[in-house]
């Protein structure tokens, strides 16, 4: 299929059968964590949010924090950009759920900054998008996590915080302000080396990105 991690040696059916196989918990559970990125990325939400859900059944086999920070923050992205679709009880756990990731990644930003700030303001961005608060405080909030992805070096979260507070303005049609952000996405996708995700986002929003188009080969 079109989202399929393969390889020209082995199937993705194949290698979760090897890791079922040799009880390869933690091989599962970051495949899905990855897994649910990828879908995430490509806007296959429901997919997304059942592999993230895939994941987090086995996050006691991966101790680490980054891995476990990865798998909270997408879950999150994802449950916020399925919300407006969702009827109001379904909101409510999204939004319960919602809460409880981002308790638990507040911890990691007060810890370790760097790297994990960035995650949580962005969260934070949607939660405020989807929650109707204030233009000022949406906009706040997606322009200091795009801020701090950027000086720590985080390039797929600094061009994913631009991808979404163009979709952002665009939603309050304000098509101009969101072609920069849209261009400073499509060019961090590519400097993180996601051609795919850069070439979908062109070819989407081909309107906004005209003058990215010598640079799409």
């Amino acid at each position: 299929g079109k989202y399929e991690f393969q390889t020209d040696d082995l199937t993705e059916a194949q290698y979760l059968e090897t890791c079922a196989s040799n009880q390869s918990n933690y091989a599962v559970c970051t495949y899905h964590i990855f897994k649910s990125q990828a879908l995430y990325l490509y806007g296959e939400l429901e997919s997304a949010l059942d592999c993230a859900r895939e994941g987090e059944k086995r996050l006691s086999f991966i101790p680490a924090t980054i891995p476990v920070s990865e798998q909270n923050f997408y879950h999150s992205l994802i449950l916020a950009g399925l919300y407006d679709s969702a009827d109001s009880d379904t909101q409510q756990a999204y939004w319960e759920k919602l809460e409880a990731n981002q308790a638990q990644m507040k911890i990691w930003a007060e810890n370790g900054p760097a790297n994990f700030e960035h995650k949580y303001l962005l969260v934070s961005a949607e939660m405020a998008r989807i929650s109707g608060r204030s233009l000022e405080t949406i906009i706040d909030l997606y322009d200091l996590s795009i801020e701090s992805a950027g000086e720590n070096e985080f390039v797929h979260t600094e061009a994913l915080g631009n991808e979404l507070t163009a979709m952002f303005w665009l939603s309050k049609g304000k098509e101009r302000i969101a072609r920069g952000y849209m261009e400073s996405a499509y060019y961090g996708y590519r400097l993180w080396g996601a051609r795919g995700k850069a070439k979908a986002l062109a070819e989407r929003h081909a309107n906004l990105l005209v003058s990215t188009k010598e640079h799409r080969h």
